[in-house]
């Protein structure tokens, strides 16, 4: 029995020392399937000015100047809460988007070219700018009537400069053609009610309450230290904002006056020329041609121009404080 036990003991020892053998063998990983990531090819900075006139680049994904924010978010998810693209093919460079607050209508487009290359690029494709400035520091503006697209070239931040795309009207379009004004229709808004004005201009319209034009006052009396009641009472308000002219910061106003019966008496808006002063005669050269020469009046230090027309009271001044001319229209009496 010891003899046969003897023999059994050495033969699991070796078994044993087998399976521990083939236990710590490592069992070969299976092979992994390799995707190469697609190579991002690198866009040069001149495909971001494309055409003979301002357009939007093709690195906003088809955004449109004007559109809503709901617009916007089928083209590009993250907007409009987030309102800046990155594309790899420009590496770090940002492109901006501005939605108004008010509107909710996407208003600006921005974007950065280095400040030793920008002009002469830009010029290559959309040829001379107009020059100006703004806040004292110097501006060149191109244009594209066709699409209602506006660029400026600006400064920016270090060795960059900003290229600021922008949708506008053409003064030309905005006053229309013939005598009347473009946007007196539809609905006749001379003579309009103010429910009429909100049924007619609903896109255009801005509105304040009673209650907003106190708490303007309140703020105004609060900055200034000052009882504004002299002003006398506040009142409730509408107006309506179209695209920006040529030289327009952000909209074209149409301001709005009531009379006793609740109806639109007179409006008047703005043609802006600061930045670009030689624009000073190019629109009264338009306003000639829509109703001839005026007659010249000199008022409180102002240039009064009174035109001639079957229709309507037409008097235009020049506003030499924010640098436009002030346009005032309302129906001839009787």
């Amino acid at each position: 029995m010891m003899a046969r036990t003897k023999l059994i003991l050495p033969l699991l020892a070796a078994f044993s020392l087998s399976l521990a053998a083939c236990d710590s063998e490592e069992k070969p990983e299976p092979k992994k399937t390799e995707t190469a990531e697609p190579k991002v090819e690198k866009k040069d900075i001149a495909t971001l000015i494309v055409g003979d006139a301002p357009t939007v680049p093709e690195v906003y994904k088809g955004l449109k100047l004007g559109m809503s924010g709901e617009e916007a978010k089928k083209l590009v998810p993250a907007m409009p809460e987030e309102d800046t693209i990155k594309d790899e093919a420009y590496g770090t460079m940002r492109f901006y988007s501005s939605f108004d607050d008010d509107t909710g209508l996407l208003q600006r487009m921005r974007f950065q070219l280095p400040k030793d290359k920008a002009l002469e690029l830009i010029k290559s494709k959309w040829g001379e700018p107009k020059e100006g400035e703004e806040l004292g520091k110097p501006v060149q503006w191109w244009f594209n009537p066709a699409e209602g697209v506006r660029a400026s070239l600006k400064e920016g931040f270090g060795d960059e400069l900003d290229v600021e795309l922008t949708a506008y009207i053409p003064a030309a379009q905005f006053l229309g053609e013939g005598k009347a004004l473009a946007f007196l229709e539809p609905g006749a808004l001379l003579g309009s009610s103010a429910d009429d004005v909100r049924k007619n201009y609903a896109k255009q319209l801005r509105e304040k309450s009673k209650e907003d034009a106190e708490k303007d006052r309140a703020r105004l009396e609060k900055f200034s230290g000052k009882d504004l009641g002299v002003l006398g009472e506040p009142k409730p308000s509408m107006h309506l904002e179209f695209l920006p002219t040529e030289w327009g910061s952000y909209w074209t106003r149409v301001h709005l006056d009531f009379n006793d019966e609740n109806k639109v008496s007179r409006v008047w808006f703005g043609l802006e020329f600061e930045p670009h002063p030689a624009a000073k005669d190019e629109l009264l050269a338009l306003l000639k041609a829509k109703w001839g020469e005026p007659e010249e009046q000199e008022k409180y230090g102002r240039t009064r121009l009174l035109f001639q027309d079957e229709l309507f009271s037409i008097e235009v001044e020049d506003d030499t404080i924010t640098k436009k001319w002030d346009v005032f229209l309302e129906p001839k009496a009787g």
